[in-house]
């Protein structure tokens, strides 16, 4: 009988806050987690590092040591980018436009939302599998600056490693969600980001992706984490919903799931303080964890923090 060829690939989340890095080993679409690692003390990114002449260099380096003093050999390397750096738009598009049209198009799109050149961007677009709620064709536009982009490509030159995919991070998060969770597709679902300065709301009918808002966190916020954002949370779902017509049972999502993006944040008195049902996203509820590896995850816990990184390993 012959072997299953197995895949490893390596997710780095890039972000503001901490920086994450999973290993993941695919075998005929089942995926075990051989590698899990909060690398924020070993590299320490910010994102003013991409104007700095030896930012990449630095960042590759510190990267290359980190793999080999946790015996990673993985050369296939993903990245996300959080929407300060990358950008996410859902827009509408014909069917009848010709490849050519439809890149002029997506250059037009790109324009109003971005305040430089749009030729300083580059970009790429996924046509979306249709919803119970989109009546017409919508695809994803993804753009990064150009600058981040060779940012990576030379980070990964030095770290010995080869960039596959650039993404943004909630895109992953959805990735992460749609090969844990099954759900009906008119269930309405919101999967919300908690970081230290910002909350991310993440829409989805059943397994399909309809919109994203960002919410900046003032100082008043900060001073009292917990009720703050609880109670932002609530309000902005609330919008949210009215803002997308949506039409669920109470008016209101069906499920509400919580991640953090960094690792400062008590979830769980976040979810305790709710005056709405709010869950947990565990991002190995279907994924194995390599034995190697068992021992030092405490599957009671909340190990939400991995959620980002986990969902650049699957397709």
């Amino acid at each position: 009988m012959a072997k299953v060829s197995k895949n490893r690939k390596l997710g780095l989340s890039f972000g503001s806050e901490d920086l994450l890095l999973v290993e993941t080993e695919e075998a005929a679409k089942n995926y075990k987690v051989t590698s899990l690692l909060n690398v924020s003390s070993d590299i320490p990114f910010s994102v003013d590092m991409f104007s700095q002449e030896s930012g990449a260099e630095m960042i590759g380096s510190e990267l290359k040591n980190v793999l080999d003093k946790n015996n990673i050999t993985t050369k296939s390397l993903a990245v996300s980018l959080e929407l300060g750096i990358g950008s996410v738009i859902k827009i509408p598009y014909s069917k009848k436009l010709s490849d050519k049209d439809l890149s002029s198009h997506l250059n037009w799109e790109l324009q109003q939302y971005v305040d430089e050149e749009v030729s300083g961007y580059s970009f790429d677009s996924y046509k979306l599998v249709k919803s119970p709620s989109i009546r017409n064709p919508e695809l994803l536009l993804v753009g990064a600056r150009k600058n981040v982009i060779s940012f990576f490509q030379e980070m990964s030159g030095h770290a010995g490693v080869d960039l596959q995919l650039l993404n943004v991070d909630v895109l992953a998060a959805v990735n992460t969600f749609e090969i844990n969770y099954k759900f009906h597709p008119k269930e309405k679902i919101a999967l919300v980001e908690i970081g230290e300065r910002k909350l991310v709301f993440t829409l989805l009918e059943g397994n399909f992706f309809i919109g994203y808002r960002q919410l900046y966190l003032d100082d008043s916020a900060r001073d009292d984490f917990t009720n703050s954002v609880s109670e932002l949370i609530t309000l902005n779902l609330k919008t949210l919903f009215d803002d997308y017509e949506l039409v669920a049972e109470n008016n209101a999502f069906d499920h509400v799931f919580l991640y953090r993006s960094n690792t400062k944040s008590n979830l769980t008195e976040l979810i305790g303080a709710s005056q709405i049902e709010l869950k947990l996203f565990n991002p190995f509820e279907k994924i194995r964890l390599d034995s190697s590896i068992q021992d030092s995850i405490d599957f009671e816990s909340d190990n939400s923090e991995y959620v980002e990184a986990l969902g650049l390993t699957i397709p």
